[in-house]
């Protein structure tokens, strides 16, 4: 269950169904100014904040505010792609079965490209979409991909279509997922898959375990909405995608070590890299830490299990199929 709090005089119209809501989850953010309400009817977060101009802040900012690191200083287009094209394999995972050498894919949101490097030799064409120029530069430097700085209506790949379409974190940093929704659409061939993910509302450092300091870890001006499965259908259903051609997948990519550390500490590690690898201990007696590293190991599968089964993981992904 979500914590919220009654502040007297704080009420805002929910974005989504304009019912006033005055469930607020938090008024104290981690970067930035804002309060995040949450609406009972559609079951999702959502920011009042300081409007921006979208394109120029992750043009050039974004990179200089959010980093890997937990004081979230600057970082740029190499480190994210050295540290995150570590991280992608419940992604691959899912979206792999569907390549062919005959497959057109497009990453909407290709940070550095670390998705994307992995598909490289296995999809007839990929293409990306970066706002951030720096990723952009560092892509085409290194890189055989088609790349666009620009929204996807303003940009080369507008009138194209894929097999394909993919992004990840992304859509909770938009003012209007369901018309970004609407573009991933638009963007499939007929009988085409998108695979959308996004943080969860229900993550279980919010709800299980109530961490004190994570309520304003997790919060950020940068995410405009936080969305729970029935959200997340309802805006993909908004967009043009039918019922039946939804799947919502739930994955947990910080390990069982990560949340002990915020349970037991009441703050993060000191970077993402130690809470997204795998459980494994060195220590000087190889057996013993052997062994531990292995219990270890079966206890983080056993807690993912009952993450997923209860709907309470730090991610959601949905897999979307366009009507032939």
């Amino acid at each position: 269950m979500l914590a919220h709090q009654i502040i007297d005089g704080l009420t805002k119209p929910c974005p989504r169904c304009g019912a006033v809501c005055d469930h607020v989850l938090t008024a104290k953010l981690r970067r930035g100014e804002g309060v995040v309400y949450h609406c009972p009817s559609c079951d999702i977060g959502f920011l009042d904040g300081k409007p921006f101009d979208v394109k120029a802040f992750y043009e050039s900012e974004y990179r200089k505010k959010v980093s890997h690191k937990a004081e979230g200083t600057a970082t740029h287009a190499e480190e994210m792609f050295t540290i995150y094209s570590r991280f992608q394999q419940q992604r691959l995972d899912l979206i792999l079965p569907h390549v062919t050498p005959q497959t057109d894919l497009l990453e909407i949101g290709a940070s550095a490209g670390q998705f994307l490097t992995h598909l490289e030799g296995k999809a007839n064409r990929l293409a990306a979409i970066e706002l951030d120029t720096d990723c952009c530069a560092y892509m085409a430097e290194r890189f055989a991909f088609e790349i666009s700085a620009d929204f996807f209506a303003d940009g080369p790949f507008a009138d194209q279509q894929f097999d394909i379409v993919c992004s990840f974190q992304v859509l909770e940093h938009t003012p209007d997922p369901v018309a970004f929704l609407k573009d991933v659409y638009k963007a499939l061939k007929p009988g085409g898959r998108a695979f959308i993910e996004v943080p969860n509302l229900y993550d279980p450092l919010l709800t299980t375990w109530k961490v004190p300091s994570y309520t304003q870890f997790y919060y950020h001006a940068e995410h405009l909405f936080y969305f729970s499965g029935d959200a997340l259908k309802k805006a993909c259903k908004d967009a043009g995608f039918a019922d039946e051609a939804m799947c919502l997948h739930y994955t947990q990519d910080y390990n069982l070590l990560n949340h002990l550390h915020w349970i037991m500490n009441d703050g993060p590690q000191g970077t993402c890299e130690i809470g997204l690898s795998e459980v494994k201990l060195e220590g000087h007696d190889p057996v013993l830490t052997s062994w531990l590293s292995d219990q270890l190991a079966a206890l983080n599968a056993a807690y993912i299990d009952k993450l997923v089964a209860s709907g309470q993981t730090s991610n959601l992904l949905i897999e979307l199929v366009k009507e032939t």
